[in-house]
């Protein structure tokens, strides 16, 4: 009987793109709930949100990823940006999330 012969390894290089949102830290949304409540004053709140980033940072540094972002630490959502500078965008009553919705023009 022969042996078997080794498996060859494939060629596993890939291309990976850090481009979306990392978790926040428990501290960051109960800061974030906090401000919104007014029992956190700006200046703290960002030092909480600038803490945060460094960390995002860190972790991204640590597994080596080339180009880091701040994990979009500092946004409410994804969206938030966008909606805030466009007219046809309105923010939902009630809503937690912060998420937005089209309106008609006019």
């Amino acid at each position: 009987m022969q042996a078997a012969k080794p498996l060859s390894k494939p060629d596993l290089r890939y291309r990976a793109d850090v481009i979306g949102s990392m978790l926040r830290p428990e501290y960051l949304l109960k800061a974030r709930e906090q401000y919104a409540a007014g029992k956190l004053v700006g200046a703290e709140f960002k030092r909480l949100e600038d803490r945060a980033v460094d960390q995002c940072i860190a972790i991204q540094e640590r597994a080596g990823v080339d180009v880091v972002t701040d994990g979009e630490m500092r946004r409410q959502v994804f969206a938030s940006q966008l909606a805030e500078a466009c007219a046809c965008f309105a923010t939902i009553p009630n809503n937690q999330s912060g998420l937005v919705h089209a309106r008609s023009p006019g």
